[in-house]
């Protein structure tokens, strides 16, 4: 999904394009498998293919370790076909047999009224285990583009413990934590929410105080990790889950948005 448009007006999405041309190419909100620190599917048995989840089987000639930050030639993409149903558009992938790893993956997004839900199905259609992490790139923005992230500020429920928290400014309301984002200078800005490990169900809110629009986003899984990264033109908080699916085991989980002002 590249933009959200609430009452034909305020728009929340952005593009991750910086002067200098450097730029991940993230548009909207764009989801994401990565190997979990325990599992991988970067073998040297695969003879530098490797699979990657929701994408397909690429090529790594680099002779190094998967990285997130390498661009991989995909010699198989996994082909998707539409499905849904009134009011809910749907998509549905099968990744055959790839040295064991093989699963069926489906993705469902509704929306009603201010809120959107994306309903992520997995099948482990393989004989070997699924080790992997998901989370959705959140390409935000809740002022213009290239105005800078002065002004928007995070919302969790719970003490936030930065890894990096010199470029931010900390508040309590009760049981409200907000983190404020200055206006940097650098190019980015990232940082880990360390604490929030564990949590029973992962919830961040996004608001822009200025005009007081927001965009709230509620896991319905464990989180494993909570990262947010900034830049001139987007700001991204990111709910990570992590899964451990064995062959024949079935998996669903739900990302639930909230838009208002």
């Amino acid at each position: 999904m590249v933009q959200i448009t609430l009452d034909a007006e305020h728009r929340f999405c952005s593009a991750d394009r910086r002067p200098d041309g450097r730029s991940c190419g993230g548009i909207g909100l764009m989801n994401e498998f990565i190997p979990s620190d325990q599992g991988t599917f970067d073998d040297p048995a695969f003879g530098g293919s490797f699979l990657k989840m929701g994408v397909g089987i690429l090529r790594n000639g680099t002779g190094q370790p998967y990285s997130q930050k390498t661009d991989y030639p995909i010699e198989r993409p996994l082909s998707y076909t539409e499905e849904g149903s009134p009011g809910v558009y749907g998509v549905r992938g099968v990744q055959s047999d790839f040295f064991g790893y093989a699963y069926e993956l489906s993705k469902t997004i509704s929306v009603a009224g201010a809120e959107l839900t994306l309903e992520m199905h997995l099948k482990n259609t393989g004989s070997k285990t699924l080790e992997f992490q998901e989370y959705n790139h959140n390409f935000l923005c809740l002022s213009s583009p290239g105005s800078g992230t002065q002004g928007h500020e995070i919302a969790v429920g719970w003490k936030p413990e930065l890894s990096n928290p010199a470029d931010f400014d900390l508040e309590t309301d009760g049981s409200l934590h907000r983190v404020i984002l200055r206006d940097f200078a650098t190019e980015a800005v990232a940082t880990e929410f360390r604490g929030a490990v564990g949590a029973a169900e992962g919830s961040v809110q996004l608001r822009y105080r200025p005009s007081g629009l927001s965009v709230s986003e509620t896991l319905d899984r464990p989180l494993s990790k909570l990262f947010l990264w900034a830049t001139k033109d987007v700001v991204c908080p990111e709910l990570f889950a992590a899964f451990r699916v064995q062959a024949g085991e079935y998996v669903r989980w739900r990302r639930r948005y909230r838009f208002g002002r």
